[in-house]
């Protein structure tokens, strides 16, 4: 019996100790099961990263395409600049143009201004000659009344000769006059 109780003993030792062995088993799967996790959750953590990562790359690369944008505008505006220098260089180029047009169109209004003197001046001359025309024909009337006063005088004379007795005096005064000879008509 003692040799029962010997391999019986031996065999508790060897459950004790297959019992020990499957305690270490089980710690070693908790053990590994608490590693996977711990990959796991080491993997799931990479991943966020990497996610991270992603998130951070395509804000850079959207932050790389806004500074093109702003290089792009930059570069529009700066050619816009240029042309507007280019266009005040051109308006500046042709300032001395515009200066001496407006200069010849001052002198041609001179000139028009002389011509229009000089046209009042002709206005004034026809002017002063038509009133020495007017006053010319004023001294020619008194001529004409002078002249027909002077005739009316003359037929008054003759009218009277005519009256007078003596034929005489008719030859003298009519005769005489329109450059006879009273002995021419005798």
């Amino acid at each position: 019996m003692a040799a029962v109780l010997a391999v019986v003993a031996e065999d508790a030792a060897l459950v004790a100790l297959v019992a020990a062995l499957l305690a270490l088993v089980d710690a070693a799967d908790a053990l590994l099961d608490a590693l996977v996790a711990l990959v796991l959750a080491e993997l799931a953590e990479l991943d966020a990263l990497v996610a991270l990562v992603d998130a951070l790359l395509a804000e850079v690369d959207a932050d790389d395409a806004e500074l093109e944008a702003l290089v792009a505008d930059v570069l529009a505006a700066e050619a816009l600049f240029d042309a507007l220098v280019a266009d005040v260089a051109a308006a500046v180029a042709l300032f001395p143009a515009l200066v001496a047009a407006v200069l010849a169109v001052v002198a041609a209004v001179e000139a028009v201004e002389a011509e229009l003197a000089a046209l009042v001046a002709d206005v004034d001359a026809f002017e002063a000659a038509v009133l020495a025309v007017l006053a010319d024909d004023e001294a020619f009337d008194a001529l004409v009344a002078a002249a027909e006063a002077d005739a009316a005088a003359l037929v008054a004379d003759v009218d009277a000769a005519a009256a007078s007795t003596s034929s005489v005096h008719l030859a003298l005064s009519v005769l005489v006059l329109i450059g006879c000879e009273p002995v021419d008509v005798c």
